[in-house]
């Protein structure tokens, strides 16, 4: 028995140290090479070697023991007196020593037929790892014959030029994507700063209509009680002190150089209400109006105010800046209208001498325009006129 789990044993070992077969793949790497397998798995068999020697030591060993335990029994037997003769004795001897020697002999047996398994196993391992081999250098030959005609071949190249103008599109297309998202965002912008204009422009239309609502309602208390008077602020957007504001806007006319149209400066809204119907095929032109040589106001929008007072007659007097007695003064200020040289005729108007003009009319677009009025000797008595001085004026209003 303790053979048979020698056996056992030794199958075991040499089980548990085979090589696993080479696994082929065309998509895969090549397999270890089998010399390696072969030098991993000699020390396990050199091993297995090592264990059945130092089994048969043990077995010697084991009889060895059982010898000296027998002649401890055989001596104590003499000691205590058993009847055991030499012969008993020595058949004892011999029956060890033929165990031994039966022992001795299948032992060797075994082991004589385990390396002749060992070696015959070996042999046939290193056969199937030669033939793996060879097969595995032939499949690796062919492959590089196959890699080396790709990589000569002429189709490649179209390859490598249609990758570079992927790239390319690839590239354009982000730089189109970049300028249009910039667009995209300018425009958002450009959209929101339009609703912000709209919604100012709907307040001030709002604002306007409440003015005009509440300059209504005085023009209809004013009318039932008989009295009021309306007239024009130049130059400025707000009313004097004691009136009210009907509303206030820029000033507009005809061009200086045409010969027809309005001859009269106009006071516009802001928020004009303008008609939806075609274009008539004959019509005059409306212009704003701007100062000229006007210190400080040069090329600037002209602003102007409507108001009402409660006064029933309002008057501009020209070349004065003081009311008859009993009048009340509105403002004063300077006396202007078109130049003497240019085609078209203005009226004479009184600009407010502390006057505004419109944020953000900076311009030369000209149109009508506003210059100041000089006296001129001759006709013009002097005294107690002064010529070439600028000529004033105030208005003026009374019960």
């Amino acid at each position: 028995m303790e053979w048979t789990v020698v056996s056992c044993v030794v199958f075991a070992i040499f089980l548990s140290t085979e090589a696993e077969p080479v696994v082929r793949s065309q998509d895969k790497p090549l397999s270890p090479d089998p010399t390696a397998l072969y030098n991993t798995a000699k020390p396990d068999m050199q091993a297995a070697l090592m264990l059945l020697k130092d089994l048969v030591k043990d077995g010697n060993t084991r009889v060895k023991d059982q010898v000296e335990e027998l002649f401890s029994s055989l001596k104590e037997q003499l000691k205590q007196g058993d009847a055991l003769t030499k012969e008993q004795v020595l058949e004892g001897l011999a029956h060890v020593k033929e165990q031994r020697k039966d022992g001795d002999e299948r032992l060797k047996e075994v082991l004589d037929e385990e390396v002749a398994w060992l070696k015959d196993r070996l042999a046939r391992v290193q056969r199937h790892f030669t033939e793996e081999l060879a097969a595995l250098n032939e499949e690796l030959a062919e492959q590089r014959e196959a890699n080396l005609k790709l990589r000569n071949s002429p189709s490649v190249q179209p390859c490598d030029a249609v990758v570079e103008d992927l790239k390319q599109q690839m590239s354009d297309f982000q730089v189109e994507l970049n300028s249009t998202q910039h667009k995209v965002r300018k425009t958002e912008q450009t959209l929101q700063r339009t609703q912000e204009q709209q919604q100012h422009e709907v307040q001030a239309l709002m604002e306007a209509r409440s003015q005009m609502q509440a300059a209504q309602e005085e023009i209809r208390s004013l009318t039932t009680n008989g009295s009021g008077s309306v007239f024009t602020r130049w130059g400025r957007t707000a009313c004097p002190n004691g009136t009210s504001l009907v509303y206030s806007g820029v000033a507009g006319g005809s061009h200086y150089m045409h010969t027809g149209g309005g001859s009269n400066y106009l006071c516009l809204v802001m928020v004009p209400q303008m008609e939806t119907m075609a274009l008539p095929q004959y019509y005059s032109l409306l212009y704003g109006a701007e100062y000229e040589n006007i210190e400080g106001h040069h090329d600037q929008d002209v602003v102007c105010s409507v108001c009402l007072t409660r006064q029933s007659t309002t008057l501009m007097i020209p070349a004065t800046v003081t009311c008859p007695p009993g009048w009340s003064t509105q403002y004063r200020g300077h006396l202007m209208a078109g130049h003497h040289t240019h085609k078209g005729r203005a009226e004479h108007v009184c600009v407010d001498e502390d006057r505004e003009h419109r944020q953000g009319g900076q311009g030369n677009h000209d149109g009508a325009l506003f210059y100041h009025v000089v006296a001129q000797c001759g006709s013009l008595p002097c005294p107690p006129y002064v010529g070439q001085k600028v000529v004033t004026c105030v208005v003026c209003s009374v019960w």
